[in-house]
């Protein structure tokens, strides 16, 4: 089992760990600062108790001087004579000097430790003592020795119980200032070890915490060093590995790189990569390379190299430079894959392409001959359907012959194509006067060509039979369309027709005669108001039999300034609008009615008009053929 570290891994745990060092030693300062301010403050007491027990020692000295020298003095004044009486009082002068200096030493002492507390008693007390050595002397010069000694003794007394209450004060000052500098110093020690305890306390919660984060920062270490080592597995095992120096000179490889490049690891190390050129690369390529790597920028491009056995493969290379502490490029880390067999298969796409190229050139060349042959082509049949267009309108054109038919009439036609399926026929006959708008099928050549046997039809049918009504008419006109049309030839049936409005007119008897062969007629009184007419369900010819169908004739009376309108589908059929819809029967009859009161000529400009505006940009439908006639 390998042991942990002790110090963490990365960067950050040891910063961390720098960090609580520096709090520990700040706390053992605060601690060791606190421990020498209290040994100071103990020292300072102790001193003070020595000055105390100086004080009692000198007091004891002045009580020992009085009670005892002063008595023999003053015994030996009484018996002495006057010369030697001067001499002792001399002595006791001296010996009264002395006691004076230790009273002064005295108040000194206790004026250091205590202040002033007992200044007073102390000169009080050098009062006295000088007033009673002057009383003693006197009483000493009378020879009284006993009343010298019974005043001695007084003022002993005296002296001692003022010295005694003195010294009871004192000691009373001390106890009381020792207990409470002890009642200090105890809080202090506590408040002291509370500190040392809580601080302790928070060291201990510091280390743990410590402890804590270097061990998580180890985890999140040992996993980030497992990942990158199952990175760097999969790197080399899916990827050709190199590794090179801040030279460029190859440090490390991987199995891939040798097995491709054909050489041994002792080749490689320590080898400058330029020994895979295969001169395919220009200087500019190269100059690109490491002005990008040297940068500190990833570079990325496809390589052609060199093998040991004189071979070239293609590889797509990607160089990461790392960098130091100091910000410069230590080493190289180049990832390569082997593109040769894509680079092959591009190569022949190039090939292929070109090869394509070359056919469409060939075939655009053919395709331009062939579309020159097309205009021309195109050409002909373009001057083929205007002179059919021209032969259609000589052939066709009746809108003359209705204005001669009916003078108070307009037709609107506009063809799909050049040539158009759609066409009015009309003829008088008698006191009759007979028209028809006639819808082919299709449009363009096919319905041209079937207009032209419309007509056909029409003329005779209309004019050379003696058929009364209109409903026969277009019974007449089917038969001979059938027959003309269904021309058996193998599998071949032509099934084409044509939808057809018919109307004859009779001024003489104030009526006219309508049948329709899948086209309506719609009417309009001079009041405005309209009546649509279905006609038969029933077109002219589309292959039909003669005996399945019916066309009924519709007689109508002749009111004043009745509008009559026939024409094909074309106008309702067209797509337009805002919504892209048909034109429609119901907007087709608002139409209509809307402008019947009108002239003739402004009708047709307002059909035109609304036509063109309801198509808009759409595509035409269809043929659009509208007759309008009033009566």
């Amino acid at each position: 089992m390998s042991k942990k570290p002790l110090l963490p891994k990365s960067k950050a745990g040891r910063i961390l760990l720098l960090i609580y060092a520096l709090l520990g030693l700040v706390l053992a300062t605060m601690i060791t600062i606190t421990l020498v301010w209290s040994a100071s403050v103990i020292t300072k007491y102790e001193n003070n108790s020595d000055t105390i027990d100086k004080s009692f020692l000198t007091i004891g000295e002045l009580k020992k001087s009085i009670s005892h020298r002063e008595v023999a003095l003053l015994r030996h004044l009484c018996a002495t004579d006057s010369l030697s009486k001067i001499a002792e009082e001399n002595i006791i002068n001296a010996e009264r000097a002395e006691n004076t200096k230790r009273l002064d030493y005295l108040r000194s002492l206790l004026s250091d430790s205590l202040g002033y507390a007992l200044y007073d008693t102390l000169e009080m007390y050098r009062a006295e003592n000088m007033l009673a050595r002057e009383k003693l002397l006197a009483i000493s010069w009378a020879h009284d020795a006993e009343k010298a000694i019974h005043y001695h003794n007084e003022i002993q007394q005296k002296t001692y119980e003022n010295l005694q209450n003195s010294v009871s004060s004192l000691s009373d000052h001390i106890v009381r200032d020792r207990k409470a500098k002890a009642t200090a110093l105890q809080s202090n020690a506590f408040a002291l070890s509370y500190t040392v305890v809580a601080l302790a306390l928070v060291v201990i919660a510091l280390l743990i915490a410590l402890g804590f984060a270097i061990k998580f920062t180890n985890m999140h270490a040992d996993r980030m060093v497992h990942r990158s080592d199952l990175y760097r597995k999969a790197i080399n095992q899916s990827m050709i590995v190199t590794v090179t120096d801040s030279k460029g000179r190859i440090t490390d490889s991987n199995e891939q790189m040798l097995k491709l490049m054909g050489y041994s690891k002792e080749e490689v190390v320590g080898k400058n990569p330029r020994m895979f050129k295969s001169g395919h690369h220009d200087k500019e390529f190269y100059k690109n390379l490491w002005t990008t790597v040297l940068a500190g920028n990833v570079w990325k491009g496809e390589m052609l190299n060199r093998v040991k056995n004189g071979g070239i493969v293609w590889l797509d290379t990607t160089i990461i430079p790392f960098r130091d502490e100091m910000g410069k490029i230590e080493e190289m880390f180049v990832l390569r894959q082997d593109i040769s067999a894509r680079k092959m298969a591009e190569d022949e796409l190039i090939l292929t392409n070109r090869d394509l190229e070359k056919r469409v050139e060939e075939r655009t060349a053919d395709l331009l001959i062939t579309s020159q042959k097309l205009d021309a082509i195109h050409q002909d049949l373009v001057s083929s359907v205007n002179y059919a267009k021209r032969i259609q309108d000589a052939v066709l054109d009746s809108s003359l012959e209705v204005t001669e038919v009916f003078p108070n009439s307009f037709v609107f036609a506009k063809s799909h194509s050049v040539l158009s399926g759609d066409f009015v026929w009309c003829a008088t006959i008698g006191d009759l006067q007979i028209i028809a708008a006639v819808d082919c099928t299709g449009h363009g050549i096919p319905g041209a060509l079937m207009s032209v046997l419309g007509k056909e039809i029409l003329d005779l049918v209309i004019l050379e039979s003696e058929l009364a009504s209109a409903g026969e008419m277009l019974l007449e006109m089917d038969e001979q369309l059938i027959n003309r049309l269904q021309i058996k030839s193998r599998d071949l049936i032509i099934n084409d027709g044509m939808d057809v409005a018919l109307c004859i007119v009779d001024q003489k008897n104030g009526t006219f005669q309508y049948a329709g062969a899948y086209r309506p007629l719609i009417t309009v009184d001079n009041a405005g108001i309209s009546t649509y007419y279905k006609g038969s369900s029933f077109s002219i010819g589309g292959g039909s039999s003669r005996h399945d169908k019916t066309f009924e004739t519709i007689t109508i009376p002749i009111t004043p300034d009745l509008m009559f309108y026939i024409g094909s589908d074309g106008f309702q059929d067209q797509f337009g609008g805002t919504e892209d819809k048909k034109f429609g029967k119901a907007r087709l009859t608002a139409l209509l009615s809307s402008i019947s009161s009108l002239p003739i000529k402004q009708q047709q400009a307002g059909a035109k008009e609304a036509f063109i505006n309801w198509q808009g940009k759409a595509t035409q439908t269809d043929d659009v053929l509208l007759v309008g006639i009033r009566l």
